[in-house]
């Protein structure tokens, strides 16, 4: 049985990214609306036609409800792929413009609805999946039998044992990393900073910008911040890296490299070499905002914010494959926001739902 919302409510929905998006067009819902409303393709036509300037929101919201009231109305328009990438892109250059948040999420919607019609026959087989039950998860680990995961909540850091779980509250966290065998680093992208735990206690480290993200590296301890700082915890701060973006979203160490993505530039990333002090950019076309990446087995695996797929690349960057699909069903991506190398496995957390997914590697 279809679940019914009234046009008033869907419009009046506020704008908390952890609620927002939870609706997609291939849930079983329907909007009742008050009037005749433009026809699909003509919305679709514009919206490809104008620039970012020109964008109404009434187009994008009254697109966003035909697209959940009549499927059968894809059929409208030609170029759908051509039209969420175009949404897409847009959401990029007004990722950092809070002024803008209203159409950045409603561009993002639209990116989101068409991409879920489009992969909605996709089955993603030999896949398993778990929720982590909690508001906006941004990252997650699993250190010595403990789960820890950070999230969006007051107290933003848990750590699950059997049996109990304990809350802490560390700024704004956005990722949690691996040191070594028995400590974790806790960075954010928001707040000053950040946090070390050790298994059993959580200690700050404080700095005047916000730690992106700590690792261990020929027997020392460093950590990096959002300006591309690197620092010695013995020695100091050992230079800053020359990179090409604005700011540093997401940074992963990988045994003797660091991998830095800007959100706000699309299809691009940086890795720098620590023994020979050098780095380099790469294309990363296909993939638009790289949310996160893994390593496993000899390959990359990064995940995108705004299409719902695992992306597999070489160690030189060259797209080898890609798997799963958007939307909520088994195995299927929605907003992944972190994507992890465990026992052989991948394992992808959606910041919407919780959902985390299990594939093997391809």
């Amino acid at each position: 049985m279809e679940s019914v919302l009234l046009e008033k409510d869907f419009l009046a929905e506020n704008l908390d990214s952890s609620t927002f998006y939870n609706l997609l067009p291939t849930d079983n819902v329907v909007i009742t609306t008050d009037g005749a409303k433009k026809p699909v393709g003509k919305l679709a036509n514009r919206l490809m036609q104008v620039g970012i300037e020109e964008l109404s929101i009434n187009d994008l919201d009254d697109l966003a409800i035909a697209l959940i009231n009549d499927r059968s109305t894809f059929r409208e328009f030609s170029d759908w792929q051509a039209l969420a990438h175009k949404m897409a892109l847009q959401y990029t250059e007004l990722i950092l413009n809070e002024k803008a948040r209203e159409l950045r999420m409603k561009i993002c919607r639209i990116n989101y609805f068409i991409r879920s019609l489009l992969d909605e026959n996709i089955v993603v087989e030999h896949s398993t999946e778990w929720y982590i039950q909690t508001k906006g998860p941004w990252d997650f680990i699993i250190l010595n039998d403990q789960l820890l995961w950070i999230d969006s909540e007051e107290n933003n850091l848990k750590i699950k044992t059997e049996g109990s779980t304990t809350n802490y509250t560390c700024g704004l966290p956005t990722q949690i990393d691996r040191i070594n065998e028995t400590e974790i680093g806790i960075g954010s992208y928001y707040s000053e900073g950040g946090w070390i735990y050790d298994g059993k206690e959580l200690n700050e480290t404080h700095h005047s910008k916000p730690i992106l993200t700590f690792f261990a590296w020929n027997g020392a301890t460093y950590y990096v911040d959002v300006d591309g700082l690197i620092v010695n915890f013995e020695e100091g701060a050992v230079g800053p890296i020359d990179l090409p973006f604005s700011t540093i979203h997401r940074c992963r160490f990988f045994e003797d490299r660091l991998v830095f993505f800007d959100w706000s530039q699309p299809k691009e990333g940086y890795v720098y070499y620590l023994e020979t002090k050098t780095g380099e950019s790469f294309n990363l076309d296909p993939v638009i905002i790289c949310n996160d990446i893994c390593f496993l087995s000899g390959f990359y695996y990064l995940v995108d914010k705004l299409q719902g797929y695992v992306f597999k690349y070489s160690l030189d960057f060259n797209l080898i494959d890609k798997k799963s699909g958007l939307g909520h069903g088994k195995g299927k991506l929605y907003d992944p926001i972190a994507i992890r190398a465990i026992d052989g496995e991948l394992q992808i957390l959606n910041w919407i739902n919780g959902k985390v997914v299990n594939l093997k590697g391809f």
